[in-house]
């Protein structure tokens, strides 16, 4: 297995984690709280379109971390961050919607950009498209749309690594 890159990480903790990844929820919050009652998390990643369904998520999962940043259809959250780092389990990830680094036409730049930012996962939305792939310093998981495709993503941290997959919420 690849070592991680450097992220301002703290390497004590090592144990297993399960982090959900929405993103293009739309206002189907119903199948958001459905996918975390099967998947009961330790942590949870929404990347955009629609904020607002995110939140909902902090009053169903009280002592589940919620982490999110705001997609082309958040037009209220222009305050709000397009991008955000966030280190879990000695694992950097990079969340982003995607539609600023115009991934309907391809991943590199937001490829380049999670490099650069010395990201370990980098996770975006925005084509409503499931898409995984692995760079071997970078991974890149689009969970596609929980809103209109029910897909949403898993992210295991185990010993350290992550291992990320899409599932079809049934």
């Amino acid at each position: 297995m690849r070592a991680p890159a450097l992220c301002d990480r703290r390497r004590e903790r090592r144990y297993d984690m399960k982090i959900l990844v929405f993103s293009d929820s739309h206002g189907d919050r119903e199948s958001m709280i459905l996918a975390a009652e099967q998947e009961r998390p330790g942590a949870i990643f929404h990347l955009g379109d629609c904020w607002r369904d995110a939140e909902e998520l902090t009053y169903a999962f009280p002592d589940t971390p919620l982490y999110q940043v705001v997609g082309n259809c958040d037009w209220s959250m222009a305050d709000y961050p397009t991008e955000k780092k966030v280190t879990l389990d000695g694992i950097c990830f990079l969340l982003c919607h995607g539609h600023t680094f115009g991934v309907k036409s391809g991943y590199s730049g937001a490829v380049s950009h999670a490099i650069r930012e010395q990201a370990d996962v980098l996770l975006c939305g925005h084509t409503h498209i499931p898409y995984y792939d692995d760079f071997g310093s970078l991974q890149l998981l689009n969970p596609g749309s929980i809103g209109y495709g029910h897909t949403y993503g898993v992210i295991t941290i185990q010993r350290g690594t992550a291992v990320c997959c899409v599932k079809t919420l049934e």
